[in-house]
This record gives C-alpha cells, sequence and structure tokens, in this order.
C-alpha cells in the first residue's frame, strides 16, 4: 500500500534558511573589539597577567565577560528595538557599546583611569 507525503512550506522554509546564512555572512563582515589599551587592564579582568603570575588579590574583576553576558541577555530586544532586519554596522556599534556601559559599572575604580580607558574600536 503506497503512502504519499506531502511536504508544504518547503520553499518558504529554504528561503527563510538562505536570507539567514546571508546576515550571518553579513555579520562577519564587521569586527569590534571592546577593551582597553591600558598594560594593565589585562591583569584587571583576569587577576593575572600575561605570563600567569597574580595580578589582583582579589582575583579578576571579569568587567568585560561580565558585561557582555549581561549585554546578551538583553541583545534580542536591543536588535528588535533597533529593527534589525538586516545586520548592519551600526547595530553591531549599538550592542558593543552596551556591553561597554555594562562593563563599565562594574570596572574596579581608584583612580578612574581604567574605566576611563574602556574604548569600543571598530576594525576591519
Amino acid at each position: 500500500m503506497p503512502v504519499t507525503v506531502t511536504v508544504s512550506g518547503a520553499d518558504r522554509a529554504r528561503a527563510r534558511l538562505e536570507r539567514d546564512a546571508r546576515r550571518a555572512a553579513d555579520w562577519r563582515r564587521y569586527r569590534i573589539l571592546i577593551g582597553t589599551p591600558l598594560v594593565y587592564g589585562f591583569g584587571i579582568e583576569t587577576g593575572r597577567h600575561r605570563g600567569g603570575r597574580l595580578a589582583r588579590a582579589a582575583g579578576g574583576a571579569m568587567m568585560l565577560q561580565q558585561g557582555l553576558a549581561a549585554a546578551r541577555a538583553s541583545a534580542g530586544a536591543v536588535l528588535r528595538a533597533a529593527g534589525a532586519e538586516a545586520p548592519d554596522r551600526r547595530t553591531l556599534l549599538l550592542l558593543a557599546y552596551r556591553v561597554l556601559d555594562l562593563a563599565k559599572r562594574l570596572t574596579p575604580v581608584r583612580t578612574g583611569t581604567l574605566r576611563r580607558s574602556l574604548l569600543v574600536r571598530e576594525t576591519r
């Protein structure tokens, strides 16, 4: 007894997958760095010097990692608010500055130099 299977919506699903693949390729064109040019910034963030020695007895502040994690949680809302049907440079910068804002709030402060040095930089 032969059985027939009808697949409906396959064209729409294929078109959506192709559109998502194009969007992902567009996002890869942009590279945005968030960090500090200060030599000791890495040690404050991780708690260790690049060579592995202890840099901070209190451990790493992890301000950039925590800022990124917090921004990930709200990224969907930011993208919807930006109307990001197609990803663009402005949307990625908006997300980067959101991470920067959250990281600055978490940065340990003695003089404020590290907090002021945090920046967003776009590279190609």
